[in-house]
């Protein structure tokens, strides 16, 4: 069984980038976003900006500091129904070289979606005379997949050379990551407050592709890439909260993600670009930084900036290549997110009962792999002699990078002294997420 050599040479490459949450190109692993954002239904309605203000159960993952805020015994529980929709953008099509430096890239575009209703976080927390006590439950990653892709096909511009194309894949995908943890919280004096959360985070993952390779007389040469694992880790938050008065409030937070082993096999049929391996690896989830600021503008406006360091980069750190190619490689940036948020209180909208009002916006950057060439640069080896062409990318090009724009919004409503509900929902180009939570004080 043959394969054409240029054929073999691109298919090495044949991997899909977008958000690729792995240490490894398996193009299976592309678009899986980690639950990076602060959980809870109030957070979600003022864009996550909560570093600042960390005034709920929630703050054990946004700054556990806030605890210390807390002065009843509460539990709280959030379910919230997601509706994905992820675009693969070069899902099929034809990559058409103009001139030595020009491309056109008229890729076909398809979506593929899935919703779901989850239970992603719930905590009890009890406050003591100077420090506070918390045990949580979070659900950081929830990930089902399963699709297979079409053709792209290559005309560069030297007509003599054979056609080139990528052949298309098989791709499943499925991942979640659980934490369960403690929080403690103490008072330093009267406008400073410490805290720390430990968790113990459980990942379960598999992102398997494989390549639908054909001979030259059509007959299947499956290439399997495949990921998979389940491991255990700890991780933490630590958080510094101060409020020098009662109309403003700062924090900060650093949140430190657990590593997991987990095996990544290369199967080939027949040898193509590089020795079929079985070796094991590890999977770091990116830290993150939070700053945060809350502003009192009168006693029912407050007003919320956060400002959040996502280490991305450790993403692609150590990056296993199923390709085998040596002088083209991808990495992640660190990313930068902003959330801002508003909230407005009525003491006595409904039937005497305090009625918030809030508003968010946040924005998520680009943290797909990019290649360390050019897009201009994809094909290599000679212009005028075929037998030298080979393309070397066509998936991690720099024209996908795009930031998404998140747009929120919540209310939430004090039942009694002892339940309060909150609803929100966030709106961006790919998802869809409304959440419910629940606040129930223990009487005392």
């Amino acid at each position: 069984m043959q394969l054409n050599l240029k054929t073999i040479t691109i298919l090495s490459l044949c991997f899909f980038p977008l958000a690729s949450l792995s240490q490894h190109n398996n193009r299976a692993a592309r678009n899986l976003h980690f639950n990076f954002a602060n959980p809870g239904a109030r957070a979600l309605g003022i864009g996550g900006a909560f570093t600042g203000m960390a005034d709920d159960a929630t703050a054990v993952l946004a700054n556990p500091a806030g605890l210390i805020q807390i002065r009843k015994a509460s539990v709280t529980i959030e379910t919230r129904y997601i509706h994905e929709k992820y675009d693969v953008p070069f899902y099929g099509g034809n990559i058409v070289q103009q001139n030595l430096f020009d491309f056109d890239f008229e890729f076909e575009n398809k979506s593929f979606s899935n919703s779901k209703f989850q239970i992603p976080f719930f905590s009890y927390v009890l406050p003591l005379e100077n420090f506070s006590l918390g045990v949580f439950y979070q659900v950081q990653a929830d990930v089902q997949r399963d699709y297979t892709t079409d053709t792209v096909y290559i005309f560069p511009l030297d007509q003599a050379v054979d056609q080139i194309h990528f052949f298309p894949s098989h791709d499943r995908v499925d991942i979640t990551m659980e934490d369960l943890g403690l929080s403690i919280a103490r008072k330093l004096g009267e406008h400073v407050s410490v805290g720390l959360s430990v968790f113990y985070s459980q990942m379960d993952y598999m992102a398997n592709s494989t390549l639908l390779l054909k001979n030259s007389i059509e007959e299947p040469i499956p290439v399997d890439q495949l990921a998979e694992g389940k491991d255990n880790g700890v991780g933490g938050v630590l958080g510094l909260l101060v409020n020098p008065n009662s109309w403003l409030s700062a924090g900060v937070s650093y949140k430190a993600q657990p590593s997991f082993d987990y095996t990544l096999q290369l199967d080939q049929t027949v040898e193509l670009w590089q020795d079929n391996f079985l070796k094991e690896h590890f999977f770091k989830v990116p830290d993150a930084l939070s700053f945060g600021l809350a502003y009192r503008v009168t006693d029912f406006t407050l007003i919320m900036l956060d400002v959040q360091r996502i280490f991305y980069s450790q993403l692609t750190d150590d990056l296993v290549d199923f390709n085998g190619l040596e002088d083209v490689t991808q990495a992640i940036e660190d990313g930068t997110e902003l959330h801002f948020g508003i909230e407005r209180l009525f003491s006595d909208l409904i039937a005497g009962r305090p009625l918030a009002l809030r508003l968010g916006y946040w924005q998520e950057p680009y943290h797909a792999p990019l290649n360390n060439i050019e897009d201009n640069q994809i094909l290599q080896g000679s212009y005028t002699s075929g037998n030298d062409m080979n393309v070397r990318d066509a998936f991690f090009l720099h024209q996908f990078k795009k930031d998404i724009d998140h747009y929120n919004v919540g209310i939430g409503l004090g039942w009694n002294r002892q339940l309060h509900f909150d609803f929100a929902c966030d709106l961006a180009d790919e998802t869809v997420y409304f959440s419910f939570s629940t606040v129930y004080r223990l009487k005392q």
